[in-house]
């Protein structure tokens, strides 16, 4: 079957999925009421369907039911540990993570893709200091302990995501505690979002200066349905659309009054000139007289994308060469990786001399540097164009995840970019054309086929040129990829020791015991045979402090004990 797609006009209706932001929280605090609570979400995503299975595992009964979630709330936590899959929602493990210790539960999260390399601190060290325990092996993160009341501390530019983690857990303890966020607070939006489900909820938080004092022992009560709101983030792209649209796109499912920061697309595009008209079937924008304008798109990054596509097409302040300019403004992340050399001290094996002695191993991963990396390389592509009369406007490239592949024997750095071209097509409207590009680095040291290594480097666009010529789009990017790609090894030791019964004493009729040792052999591993410290058996040999191993065959003294 063929199809035949023309260029039209951007007109119409949609309506939007779900916020998965919402669906987490909402989520969230049903499983921690008494009552079962209908939560209502269009559109079902994998990081919602993470968050509820790790309810689940909690003992939380959720049920799908006409693309509705029914929930029965966790009544206690469960015996043994819970498995919490978490795939690769980071929203689902920073959340769940005190509400876990606000249940008093042994759990492991086990995380998928890049989720483990996702940062966690410094929530995990508050949450250590207020009693919970925390140990990682590659993808799992086990976790136990029950959180205590008291003061917590987080800094406010790092993630909203620890801030908001505590308000669901601190209201469950039994005692009252304080949250203090220090520095500057950004994605203050998704904050509000967590302010507003507890509200919901019947939740009391009381605001200060300094962050919010929190009553401990408060019940959960959501009324008995509630509505997932429509994800202001997807609709700014057909917001944006119908700002280049003279007849307009209509969006419903979206709120009025929505907590949601990124609601903040209608001021801007108002801002730049287009007609923005909030009504009860939806939201509608049109084409307006667009014009640049000076945004800080720091506290609304996902909106940069649809509003980069605005600005190609808005007319801007005249500058001395004629030329019409549109900024955007926003918070660079700065991007730093340090390495060093470091030493461990760790128990590799143990015993006693007095009593029998069990060992409780515990695995101990570590990493090095294997290569640092910045390279750049040259992609280039080219496809065809639906409109051949097309003019590009603007284009940008985005980067998937980077993942470490072997080739002809060969380790190599692999991504996926995708270059999106805005265009003014044949009809004067906006079109967007992608391009996507297969990104592979040979890796400047060779690695050995059986390392565990990953990259630990991100990719940044050094130059883009995009052209259409023939009725084809041409495109060339240059990649830099920076950082580097570390080794992961493991090791086996003493996690704890535990003593049994004492040891038989020494036969009385043994006045001397010889060792025949053979060269290579452990001093440590012929004391724990005879059951006498190291320091004895270098004391009664006259070896040399520091002496870990025989460098020849010789007979040893086996001191009495």
């Amino acid at each position: 079957m063929n199809f035949v797609i023309s260029p039209g006009a951007r007109t119409g209706a949609v309506r939007i999925p779900a916020s998965k932001s919402q669906a987490h929280r909402l989520l969230i605090c049903a499983a921690l009421g008494k009552a079962p609570v209908t939560v209502r979400c269009d559109g079902l995503n994998a990081d919602i369907l993470a968050t509820a299975a790790c309810l689940r595992a909690l003992g939380a009964n959720i049920a799908e039911q006409d693309g509705a979630l029914r929930v029965e709330p966790v009544k206690a936590a469960p015996d043994g540990l819970c498995v919490l899959p978490c795939g690769e929602s980071g929203s689902t493990l920073r959340f769940l993570l005190p509400v876990v210790g606000a249940l008093g539960a042994d759990a492991v999260f086990l995380r998928e893709g890049r989720l483990p390399e996702r940062p966690l601190e410094p929530l995990l060290s508050e949450l250590v200091r207020g009693g919970m325990m925390f140990r990682s092996e590659g993808g799992k993160l086990f976790c136990s302990g029950k959180l205590a009341p008291g003061e917590y501390t987080l800094p406010g530019n790092i993630s909203s995501q620890y801030i908001s983690a505590l308000l669901f857990a601190l209201p469950r303890l039994a005692g009252d505690s304080a949250l203090t966020i220090t520095g500057a607070r950004e994605s203050e939006g998704y904050i509000a979002m967590t302010e507003n489900a507890l509200a919901q909820s019947s939740v009391r938080l009381f605001k200060t200066d300094s962050g919010y004092d929190i009553p401990g022992g408060q019940t959960y009560a959501l009324p008995a349905a509630v509505k997932v709101e429509g994800d202001y983030s997807s609709a700014a792209f057909f917001l944006c659309m119908g700002a280049l649209s003279r007849c307009g796109i209509t969006v419903s499912g979206l709120r009025a009054d929505s907590a949601q920061g990124d609601r903040a697309v209608l001021d801007i595009l108002r801002t730049m000139g287009a007609c923005a008209e909030e009504a009860a079937a939806g939201i509608t924008v049109r084409r307006g007289t667009l014009h640049g304008a000076v945004i800080d798109a720091a506290p609304v990054p996902d909106l940069i994308p649809a509003l980069c596509a605005l600005a190609a097409a808005a007319e801007g302040e005249t500058t001395e060469d004629g030329a019409a300019s549109t900024t955007l403004t926003a918070t660079a992340m700065l991007r730093l990786s340090g390495w060093r050399p470091y030493q461990l001290q760790c128990v590799a094996d143990a015993f006693s001399t007095r009593f029998e002695t069990t060992l409780t191993p515990q695995t101990l991963a570590t990493e090095s540097l294997h290569c640092a990396l910045d390279e750049t390389t040259v992609l280039r592509g080219s496809g065809p164009l639906p409109d051949a009369g097309a003019h590009i406007l603007a284009c940008f490239a985005s980067f998937g995840p980077v993942s470490l592949t072997r080739q002809e024997g060969r380790a190599v750095l692999t991504a996926r970019a995708v270059v999106s071209a805005f265009a003014e097509n044949t009809l004067g409207e906006m079109e967007c054309y992608e391009k996507a590009l297969d990104y592979a680095l040979p890796l400047p040291a060779d690695l050995p086929p059986d390392t565990d290594a990953y990259p630990e480097c991100w990719l940044s666009v050094q130059d883009l040129q995009c052209a259409s010529a023939g009725g084809a789009l041409d495109v060339s990017l240059t990649v830099r990829a920076e950082g580097a790609v570390l080794a992961r090894q493991t090791a086996s030791l003493v996690g704890a020791v535990e003593l049994g019964d004492p040891l038989a004493p020494a036969d009385p009729e043994v006045s001397l015991r010889i060792c025949y040792a053979q060269p290579g052999e452990e001093l440590f591993a012929i004391a724990r045979r005879y059951h006498v410290s190291p320091g004895q058996m270098l004391a009664a040999n006259d070896l040399p402090d520091g002496t870990a191993r025989l460098d020849e065959a010789r007979r040893l003294l086996v001191p009495g004990v």
